[in-house]
């Protein structure tokens, strides 16, 4: 959207989990209706799925170029010493067997609607484009 391609650090193993906005109400809604047993500390780990930077990245192309937005995907050194890729498994059956949540988006799902947003304030989004500029691109010009 910006002309500028998303940059992806190192191998782009990081992964995180991810759920929407409406998915996140709505475990709201049921943790209110099923609150822990008096005396219980219950932990809900809140996420659908997890993805990795790089898997993101890819998906995004995806989901633009089916709008018609070229989508340029860019690898660089990262900038931090920290692990490349890490353990990341949270345990969310509560969410899903306790709470019931049955979710509505997923990554996939959710990415052309948000892209379909986002194009609607497209002019808001250029006004500020320099904001978006990957460090390693104004390093170079």
């Amino acid at each position: 959207m910006t002309g500028y391609p998303l940059t992806v650090y190192g191998k782009g193993g990081q992964t995180r989990g991810y759920i929407s906005l409406d998915d996140t109400a709505e475990t709201l809604a049921l943790a209110v209706e099923k609150p822990a047993e008096q005396g219980e500390f219950r932990v809900i780990n809140m996420l659908v799925e997890t993805v990795s930077v790089r898997q993101m990245a890819e998906k995004v192309k995806e989901a633009g170029s089916k709008i018609g937005l070229e989508v340029e995907v860019m690898t660089v050194p990262p900038p931090r010493v920290e692990a490349l890729e890490h353990y990341y498994k949270p345990k969310v059956e509560r969410l899903f067997k306790e709470l019931g949540l049955k979710p509505k988006y997923t990554v996939d799902k959710a990415l052309p609607e948000d892209l379909d947003a986002l194009m609607k304030v497209k002019d808001r989004i250029m006004a500020k484009k320099d904001k978006f500029l990957p460090k390693e691109l104004a390093k170079k010009g």
